[in-house]
Order: C-alpha cells, then sequence, then structure tokens
C-alpha cells in the first residue's frame, strides 16, 4: 500500500509492524462489508523507529560481500497501526504478494517460499510449544520468566503484600497463579489481582484501591494505552510495570511521566548498532523512492514540505518552504529519535541480522564442513530439551562423527538400535509375556490349578455313571489339554510354538464344545427313546456318543491343519522406535483364524439350540440345564474379551490366555460341579435310590 516501505530484491523479507499511531476502525454490523480500515497520525516513536532497524540491518547486508554474495535482500514493511486487526489484514497480501487480499490463491509473479516467521515479542512461547512451531522464533525472553523475576524483585526489596492488574489479553490468570505460586518461596501473597476491562485505563484501579488499605505496591501487566491520563492517586502507590508496557518518553506526557516518577519497569534487553547514526545521517528519500514513511520522515526532520505530498505531520502543514529531498542531515536532526533508547529497532535490527545469517549459512553450508557455530560436538553436554530433540530427528541412527568424523548417520536394521554412544547398532530386547513377571506368574498358578482339578476323577459312583461317564472323561480329558494350551503362550515365543498354539487351543476346545454337543443329543434320544414304536432307539447306544465328538474335531482338526501348513502364525518383532522391541504373533491368514473361530461358535450356537427344549425333560439326571448355563458362560466370554483384542504385544497374549482359561472353568463348573457338590458334601444322596426317584439334581 501507499503507506508500507519496500525495497525490491532476490530475497524478500516481509514485516508487519506499527507505522501509524491510530486505526480509524468503523463498527463491525456484518450487515454490509466492512469499510477499508483506515491508519491515521503518523507515529514518530519508538515503535515506529522498527522499521529503520529492519532497513539498517538490509543495507549491512547489501553493503558486506561476504554476506549473501549475488544476492539482493528486499524488504517489504506492512503497517500494523498498533491494532491486532489491522495486523491479521496485512497476512494474506503478505503471503499473496498482492496488495489486496486473495484467499486460497497465489497471485505473485514468483513462488513465495514460506520462511520461518520471527516474532520481536512474544507472550508465553516456551521450548516445548517449539516443537510444535518449528518455525516460529523469538528475538526477546519469554513472558514465561516474567513471575520469577516480579519475585525475585519484590523479595528484595521486602514487599510481601502486593497487588496485581492486568489487561484482559488471555494471559492474566496464568500470570495470577505463577506470581503466587512464586511469592511463596519468599513468604509473599498478593493481596488482590483485578482485570483492567477493554477500552479501560488503570486510573479506575488506582481510584478504587488508593482509599483503601490494600497492597501499597501493585504489581501491572498492562499496556502503555492504559496509562492516560493519570491523576495525583497514582502517587499513593508503588508500580512495577511488566515488559508488556514497553516505557517510551515519546509516548508519555510530562504529566504522566512526573507521577509515574520512581516506578519500576522491566525493560527489554537493548544495545548499540554500530554505524546506526551514520545510516540515519546517510537516509534522503531518493534512496527509497515512493515510500511514503522517508518522505514523512523527512518532511519532519527538515520542517518542510516535499513535493507532490500530503501533509501529515504538524510541523509539515506549518512548513512554509518546500525541499527536494537532497538536502543534508546533521547531528540536530537525530535528536527526534531519542537514539538512548532504541529497543525496539534493536530487537528488529537482531531479528534480521539473525535470519540472513542463518540464511547465508545454508546456502553455503558444505556437509561436514559447516559453517558451525562453536565447534558444535555432539559429546558436549547439552539440555534435556535438546537432547529430546535430537532424538525425535535421529531415532534409530548412529552417529558416525564418533568414528570418522562423518557428516551423515548410518539407519541401523529394522531389528536393532544404537548403544548409548551411537557407535554400533545392537539388538532390541524383547518383550514378552516372560514366566518371571507377575502377570505371567499368576496365569501359570491359575493354569496349574485348574489342570490338576481335571485330574480329580471319582468313578463308579452312581451319580457318575447315570450321566453318561464316558462322555464326561472325554470333557475333562480334553479340558485338561486345554488347560495346558496357556503354556504354550507364555514364555519366550518360537516358531514352533507361535505355529501350534493357536491350532491347539482350537482343536482341544472344539473337542469340549463337541462333547458338550454330544451329551445335549443323547439327552434328547435317551428321552425320546422311551416312547412307543420309536425310530431313535437305534441311534441310543456307544456309537452315538463316540460319533459326534470325533466328527466334529475331525473338521476342526482338518481346517488347523491346513492352516497351519499353507499359513503358518509366525513370531514378528514390533519395531517401534525404541530399544525394546514387541513380540507379536501374525496369524498368517486372518481368513483361516476366525474361520476356526467361527466353527467353535457355531457348534456352541448348535448345543445350545438343542439344549433349550431338552431342558423342560421329565429326568432325574437331565444335564440340559447345566449345558444351556455352560454354553451361555463360554459365549458371554468370549463375547466380553472380543473388544480387548484391539490391544497390542503381550497384552493381546494376557488377553487369549484368560479368554481360554475363563471359557474352560466355566465348562467345569457348570457341568462337573453340582456332580461334585453331592459326591463330596452330599454322599448320602451318591446312591441308586435318589437317582431312580423323583429328586431332581
Amino acid at each position: 500500500s501507499s503507506d508500507s516501505v519496500s525495497t525490491e530484491g532476490d530475497m524478500l523479507i516481509r514485516a508487519v509492524t506499527p507505522l501509524h499511531a491510530v486505526l480509524n476502525q468503523p463498527e463491525v454490523k456484518f450487515q454490509q462489508p466492512l469499510e477499508q480500515l483506515l491508519c491515521q497520525r503518523r507515529a514518530f516513536n519508538s515503535l515506529s523507529w522498527v522499521a529503520l532497524g529492519l532497513l539498517f540491518a538490509v543495507a549491512e547486508v547489501k553493503g558486506d560481500p561476504t554476506i549473501l554474495p549475488n544476492i539482493t535482500v528486499g524488504l517489504h514493511i506492512y503497517d500494523s497501526c498498533i491494532s491486532g486487526i489491522q495486523a491479521l489484514g496485512s497476512t494474506p497480501p503478505l503471503l499473496s504478494n498482492q496488495p489486496q487480499p486473495t484467499p486460497n490463491f497465489s497471485c505473485g509473479p514468483q513462488q513465495l517460499l514460506l520462511s520461518p516467521s520471527t516474532w520481536l515479542s512474544c507472550s508465553l512461547f516456551t521450548e516445548s510449544l517449539s516443537l510444535h512451531l518449528p518455525s516460529f522464533l523469538c528475538t526477546v525472553l519469554s513472558n514465561a520468566h516474567q513471575p520469577w523475576v516480579l519475585a525475585q524483585l519484590l523479595s528484595h526489596f521486602n514487599w510481601t503484600w502486593v497487588g496485581l492488574v492486568g489487561a484482559d489479553n488471555g494471559n492474566f490468570e496464568w500470570l495470577d497463579q505463577q506470581l503466587q505460586e512464586e511469592m511463596r518461596h519468599g513468604d509473599g501473597c498478593l493481596a488482590f489481582s483485578k482485570i483492567i476491562s477493554p477500552g479501560n485505563s488503570i486510573s479506575s484501579t488506582a481510584r478504587t484501591t488508593a482509599s483503601s488499605p490494600a497492597a501499597r505496591v501493585i504489581v501491572c501487566d498492562c499496556y502503555r494505552f492504559h496509562v492516560r491520563l493519570p491523576g495525583e492517586e497514582w502517587t499513593r502507590r508503588m508500580w512495577i510495570f511488566s515488559t508488556s508496557f514497553f516505557y517510551d518518553p515519546l509516548v508519555l506526557g510530562p504529566r504522566a511521566q512526573e507521577l509515574l516518577n520512581g516506578s519500576l519497569v522491566l525493560a527489554i534487553h537493548s544495545g548499540v548498532m554500530p554505524g546506526f547514526e551514520d545510516f540515519l545521517l546517510a537516509l534522503c528519500p531518493a534512496i527509497y523512492p515512493g515510500n511514503s514513511l522517508m518522505r514523512k520522515l523527512w518532511e519532519k526532520l527538515q520542517g518542510c514540505r516535499l513535493p507532490a505530498s500530503t501533509p501529515s505531520t504538524q510541523s509539515a502543514r506549518d512548513a512554509t518552504k518546500h525541499c527536494t529531498g537532497l538536502e543534508s542531515m546533521t547531528a540536530a536532526h537525530l535528536s527526534v529519535f531519542k537514539l538512548s533508547d532504541l529497543t525496539a529497532t534493536y530487537q528488529a535490527y537482531v531479528a534480521t541480522k539473525t535470519l540472513l545469517a542463518a540464511y547465508q549459512n545454508l546456502v553455503s553450508c558444505a556437509p561436514g564442513e559447516g559453517p558451525f557455530l562453536h565447534s558444535i560436538n555432539a559429546k558436549k553436554k547439552i539440555s534435556l530439551m535438546t537432547i529430546y530433540i535430537l532424538l525425535r530427528l535421529f531415532k534409530g541412527q548412529l552417529d558416525g562423527a564418533n568414528d570418522s568424523d562423518s557428516p551423515t548417520c548410518q539407519k541401523c536394521p529394522e531389528d536393532q538400535w544404537p548403544n548409548l554412544g551411537k557407535s554400533q547398532c545392537i539388538p532390541q530386547t524383547l518383550d514378552f509375556l516372560s514366566y518371571h513377571e507377575p502377570l505371567g506368574t499368576v496365569l501359570v498358578v491359575c493354569t496349574a490349578l485348574l489342570f490338576l482339578l481335571t485330574l480329580a476323577i471319582l468313578d463308579h459312583t452312581p451319580i457318575v455313571r447315570a450321566n453318561n461317564h464316558q462322555l464326561s472323561y472325554l470333557l475333562l480329558a480334553s479340558l485338561g489339554l486345554c488347560f495346558l494350551c496357556p503354556f504354550m503362550f507364555i514364555g519366550h515365543p518360537g516358531p514352533l510354538t507361535y505355529a501350534v498354539s493357536q491350532a491347539a487351543s482350537g482343536v482341544t476346545f472344539t473337542v469340549c464344545v463337541s462333547t458338550v454337543l454330544a451329551k445335549t443329543i443323547m439327552v434328547v434320544a435317551a428321552f425320546h427313546a422311551t416312547q412307543p414304536n420309536a425310530k431313535i432307539k437305534k441311534w441310543v447306544g456307544p456309537v452315538l456318543p463316540s460319533t459326534v465328538p470325533i466328527v466334529c474335531s475331525l473338521v476342526q482338526a482338518a481346517l488347523c491343519m491346513f492352516w497351519v501348513i499353507g499359513w503358518p502364525p509366525r513370531p514378528v518383532n514390533l519395531t517401534e522406535p525404541g530399544s525394546i522391541a514387541t513380540v507379536m504373533c501374525d496369524e498368517g491368514s486372518l481368513e483361516l483364524f476366525y474361520a476356526m473361530l467361527g466353527y467353535l461358535g457355531l457348534l456352541g450356537l448348535v448345543s445350545l439350540l438343542v439344549a433349550f427344549p431338552a431342558c423342560r425333560l421329565p429326568d432325574t439326571f437331565n444335564e440340559a440345564k447345566h449345558i444351556i448355563l455352560s454354553t451361555l458362560v463360554c459365549s458371554c466370554i468370549w463375547v466380553s474379551f472380543t473388544p480387548a483384542t484391539s490391544s497390542h504385544g503381550k497384552d493381546i497374549v494376557a488377553v487369549e490366555v484368560f479368554a481360554i482359561l475363563a471359557s474352560g472353568a466355566g465348562l467345569m463348573s457348570c457341568l462337573f460341579f453340582p456332580k461334585r457338590y453331592i459326591v463330596l458334601l452330599h454322599p448320602e444322596k451318591n446312591t441308586r435310590e435318589p437317582m431312580l426317584g423323583r429328586h431332581h439334581l
């Protein structure tokens, strides 16, 4: 725009900084397009000298043949009018290279390269936040250190009863909390904390506290525009201003400076810019043609009017003479700059020089040669935050500089990890469900106890022989084998155990479920065989109970054999970044794995459907109710453990072991514990007479 400052070049630096002090902002009604925002009252104070710091840094680089040779550095400065709205409005033109913002389009004649964003002031920018915003750079200290500094200052003067006021900028609550925490270490506390309402000044707060016996020392986290028209009540308090205040004698009037005399301000670091006075003395509109800042500045310094210009300053309006822009600049003209306090100018100068120096290092950097600052060596002690950043960048890589000063890093194989010295690759530690850890020990003990329970057999008793003891023995044997399967899941995994563990547990549990199905069929067949002329009598005998488990188990065994031979499960290492590799099981073929589970579910469903009609049969030793209960228990266990299969590593192994043990224990409890209850606790009922009577189990 006409109020921007621009110099062309091969490489452009774009900046947003105040050139005017007031923004004519109309009321936003959201009913019609917003009128163009107009900046008014040219700002000739320390903030407006930021543009001069940028120009001085660019001029120094242009005059130094060792920095960016054969590259001309240009500068575009956009006016923020000390307004966040105007600053945000300058961002689209800054990115699109057009005077008017065009969203979603890159309209510039050259492709724009988004460079790091350098900010002259930061609020709560921390090192952890820099990990998420790596291109966000600050040139001044973050406000995160201010609570500690303020607490140290208060402790030095033994001020333990203070007040806190601040602007409603989103950081006041944080400052209130942190300052109280820091003051507790020095036996201090806050008397009150108040937020300055938008559009108000501190004068109302000062008048409120002047007549109260509250704290005589007030910490103010505010801006300069909050300090307007101070009254006598200001002198009744000791004011301590944070870095947000940014003291500038050119902005505060004589009355404000008199009333604030004796107050303390946390100042931002400043420094000397060698050659800056000579740069100012050499300034003239001819060097920067078309830039309104140079024209207005020249009119103010010389007290004249340039041709074809509208006077913007009072000195230019009162001037009766015209100037050409070629007049000489003397040291007397520099008094307007207040060279004793150019903090903002210095920060802009340092930021620009640092950015250009970094770009120069990137352009001239050669692998292994640099340039590098301070002979960087990874063996030196560095901060934990730096170590964390390096680990994020170079996980799983060797530092070749340890041996041969190699500029590159060698990546370790997938199953290896660099040692602490980053000098060699070592195998990763395998993480699996071990016998020695508490979870593995508990599972082993439970497995052993359940297996021993299957060995407790009391035959030759009426209650055992009356419930098809051949199928009961087969069911106990298959349950015992099922309880032994978890031993293949626990411990150091091997190719053989991983190949047969899933199939073995599936086949043994199929024998259990098919035996339950056979017992259900036998209950139904035995009842219907007692009816006259029943054709099912020929099926009641030793053939049917043994045929059902054999046929059903052979189908599952054939399916598992086809799975293990064709696509066997195998152990794989989950090689995530780190020194520990988690051992996972690759099922080989998920289709066959789920086919095995689906076949088990089908057998359980058939057993449930057959047992439901048989539960009302009038028989003393009818097991249909127990079969229904056992089938429902197993189904509930497997369904409840299904969401847990989304876990990883050894957790999924523990889930599978729990499912095997719980389902086997559910079958054994529902089918055998009622009989053991009679055998062990009520032996008087374990006779032939109750079995033939009306007493049901």
